[in-house]
């Protein structure tokens, strides 16, 4: 089973938040997991940025590593929503989403294919929201 986890971009500070967990008891002693996102601003929570959705962009997690292993990310970087790879078995840059009730990556920058990710044989290259428009291009 793989791990569910979220990014969160916010469209006005232009800022993808750290994310953070917290255990909260409640008063009947149950405990639950709370997932919030630190911003330069302030704590957001992951709640109120799915309830906002104008101004926080929410990134879903592929389950998926890419293939480059550096000292940071010696088994791969986490691929999510909204990344932008390259691939070695296709020419141009791709862009990660969720079609179709699965991850697949879309040929930037008019998304005429698209193609089910091949984690072994891609290498995140930025995200749509920090790229240089360069990259973004043709």
């Amino acid at each position: 089973m793989r791990e569910i986890k979220f990014r969160v971009w916010d469209e006005e500070y232009k800022e993808y938040g750290q994310p953070f967990t917290k255990f909260v008891t409640a008063e009947d002693g149950s405990e639950f997991e709370f997932v919030a996102f630190r911003f330069s601003y302030g704590i957001i929570s992951l709640s109120d940025a799915l309830k906002n959705p104008n101004r926080y962009i929410t990134e879903q997690y592929t389950g998926l590593k890419d293939k480059k292993r550096t000292e940071e990310f010696p088994e791969g970087q986490e691929i999510y929503e909204g990344d932008i790879v390259k691939a070695d078995w296709r020419v141009g840059k791709w862009e990660i989403v969720f079609s179709d009730g699965g991850f697949v990556m879309n040929i930037i920058p008019d998304a005429h294919a698209q193609i089910f990710i091949q984690n072994e044989l891609v290498e995140i290259i930025g995200t749509i929201y920090t790229t240089h428009p360069e990259l973004l291009s043709k």
